[in-house]
C-alpha cells in the first residue's frame, strides 16, 4: 500500500506514529491473523488511549512529543512489525513469546509502559492474551519483521530532502513601488521555476532597509530566508549609525542581483536643469529647499548628503520609507529634489512629471546616455554607486547558498526578467557568492575613508 512507502522521517511526529500503527496493523493481518485490530494496533483508538494516559504509555506519549524523540526514530529504523508492541493497551500479545521479547528489547521500552511477561514480579499483573490459536515459529516472525521494516530502513537516506522542499520568503527592506522591491518581484518568479519552490516577496520597510536586514540576520539560517539588500544597508550603514548587527558577520552572500543608478531628479515645474542650478538656488536661500530620500543608509540618502557638504549648502533633509514616496512627493511638489533610484522615478520622467538632471557616478548610464553626470554639471569627482545583491543569516548551508545562487543566474539571464529590469533603469549583474564576497569587500574598502573624511554620521 502506498502509505507503506512514506518517508516518515519527513512526518510531524503525530502521522509518523501513525503511519507506523498502520504498518504495525496491515504487518498483522499478513501474518494470518483473525482480528488484525486485536493483534496489531487498534486504530485510532490507541492513538486516543496513548495520549490520555500518559503514564501508563509514557514511552509513545514521551516520544511523540520530544521528550525521548529517539525511541521514535528508533521505531522507524528497526521497523518494528505488529508483535513488537504486543503490550501497549488495545494490542494483543500476539506471536511466539521470545520472539515478541526479543523485540520489544530492540525497541528500548522504558519506564513508564507495561512490563513483558518475562519481568512480571510481585505486585505486577502481566496483561491478558487473547487466544490467537497456534504460534507461528519465531523465525517466520522475524523474517516478516524484516520485510515489514523495508521501506523504513530507507528512511534514513531520505531524511534530508533536498533544498528547497518549500517556500524562500525574500524579504525586501522598503514599500511596494521602489527599485528593490521592483527589482525583487522582475526575478522571484523565475527562480521560483527554477527551485520549484515559491518565492515570495515581503516587504518590511523600515530604517531605511535597515530593519528588514536585521529581521534576516536573526532568521534561522536554513536558506528560507533571504534578503534583498541595498549596498547601503551592507556597506554604508554600519560606518554611519549604530546597528544591533553587523551585516558583514551576520550575513553570507549569494549572489549581486542588479546594478542601478540614481537620478538628480527636480518637480516638472522647477526652473533647474543642471545640477549647479540647485546648488545657485541653494546658497541664495539657505535652509529652504527640501530634498528627500528612501531610509537612513540608503545610497539615496548618502548622494544627498554628500552633495550637499561638497556643494556646502544648507538644506532641509526629508526621510521616506521608499522610493517611490519620494517620487510621488516630488511630483507634488513637497520636495525639490533628490537622488531616487531610476526605477522609484523613470516612467515619471518619461511622462515629463519630473525631470532627471544627472546621474551620480563617474560614467553616464548604458540606459540613460543622454542624462549627463552630477561631476559633469557641477560637482567634479562626485560618485555614489549602486547595487542590489541576495544575502542570506550566517550559517546557511553551502548546497543551498550555492543552489540559490545558481537560480539567481538563470533568473537574471532571462531576456523577460532583463527586460523589465531595463524599462525601469536597472540592469542585471549576476555573480558567483565568492565573486560577491569579493566586491562586498571592496566596497567596504572604498567607502571606509570617504565617509571617514566626509564626517557624515546619523544618530
Amino acid at each position: 500500500m502506498l502509505w507503506c512507502l512514506a518517508d516518515l522521517q519527513r512526518l510531524p511526529d503525530f502521522f509518523r506514529l501513525f503511519c507506523i500503527i498502520g504498518r504495525f496493523r496491515h504487518q498483522a493481518r499478513n501474518d494470518g491473523a483473525e482480528n488484525g485490530d486485536q493483534i496489531g494496533v487498534g486504530g485510532l483508538g490507541i492513538l486516543h488511549r496513548v495520549m490520555k494516559q500518559p503514564g501508563q504509555d509514557g514511552f509513545l506519549w514521551r516520544a511523540m512529543f520530544g521528550q525521548d524523540r529517539g525511541n521514535l526514530d528508533h521505531m522507524v529504523h528497526i521497523g518494528l512489525s505488529s508483535r513488537a508492541l504486543p503490550h501497549l493497551p488495545g494490542m494483543g500479545a500476539g506471536g511466539e513469546k521470545r520472539g515478541a521479547q526479543k523485540l520489544r528489547g530492540e525497541a528500548g521500552f522504558h519506564k513508564g509502559s507495561v512490563a513483558p511477561q518475562d519481568k512480571i514480579g510481585k505486585g505486577m499483573q502481566a496483561p491478558p492474551k487473547p487466544d490467537m490459536g497456534a504460534a507461528m515459529p519465531r523465525e517466520i516472525i522475524t523474517r516478516r519483521a524484516l520485510i515489514a521494516a523495508s521501506p523504513l530502513l530507507a528512511a534514513p537516506a531520505l531524511a534530508q530532502a533536498p533544498f528547497p522542499n518549500r517556500p524562500i520568503r525574500l524579504v525586501v527592506g522598503f514599500t511596494p513601488g521602489g527599485a528593490t522591491d521592483i527589482s525583487a518581484r522582475a526575478f522571484a518568479p523565475k527562480m521560483s521555476e527554477v527551485l520549484r519552490q515559491p518565492v515570495i516577496v515581503e516587504n518590511r520597510p523600515g530604517a531605511g532597509s535597515n530593519l528588514a536586514t536585521e529581521i534576516v540576520a536573526r532568521s534561522p539560517a536554513d536558506g528560507y530566508t533571504i534578503l534583498l539588500a541595498t549596498l547601503g544597508a551592507l556597506v554604508i550603514s554600519p560606518m554611519v549609525m549604530r546597528l544591533p548587527i553587523d551585516p558583514a558577520r551576520d550575513l553570507v552572500p549569494i549572489s549581486i542581483a542588479v546594478d542601478l543608478f540614481n537620478i538628480l531628479t527636480v518637480p516638472a515645474e522647477r526652473p533647474w536643469r543642471t545640477a549647479a542650478d540647485i546648488i545657485a538656488a541653494a546658497r541664495a536661500r539657505p535652509g529652504e529647499l527640501s530634498w528627500g530620500h528612501s531610509g537612513i543608509g540608503s545610497a539615496p540618502q548618502l548622494a544627498g548628503l554628500l552633495f550637499a557638504k561638497m556643494a556646502g549648502i544648507e538644506t532641509i533633509e526629508v526621510s521616506y520609507r521608499g522610493g517611490g514616496l519620494v517620487a510621488t512627493d516630488m511630483i507634488s511638489g513637497r520636495l525639490d529634489y533628490g537622488f531616487p533610484t531610476s526605477p522609484s522615478v523613470m516612467t515619471h520622467i518619461e511622462s515629463g512629471k519630473l525631470r532627471g538632471l544627472a546621474v551620480p557616478t563617474l560614467q553616464r548610464s548604458r540606459l540613460l546616455p543622454n542624462i549627463p553626470t552630477v561631476a559633469e554639471t557641477g560637482l567634479p569627482g562626485f560618485n555614489v554607486p549602486s547595487w542590489y545583491a541576495v544575502v542570506a543569516p550566517r550559517g546557511t548551508p553551502e548546497p543551498a547558498v550555492e543552489r540559490m545562487a545558481h537560480a539567481m543566474r538563470i533568473a537574471l539571464e532571462d531576456r523577460d526578467v532583463i527586460g523589465i529590469l531595463n524599462r525601469n533603469g536597472l540592469e542585471a549583474m549576476p555573480s558567483t557568492p565568492a565573486a560577491f564576497a569579493a566586491a562586498w569587500a571592496a566596497e567596504r574598502t572604498k567607502w571606509e575613508p570617504i565617509i571617514r573624511e566626509s564626517g557624515i554620521k546619523i544618530e
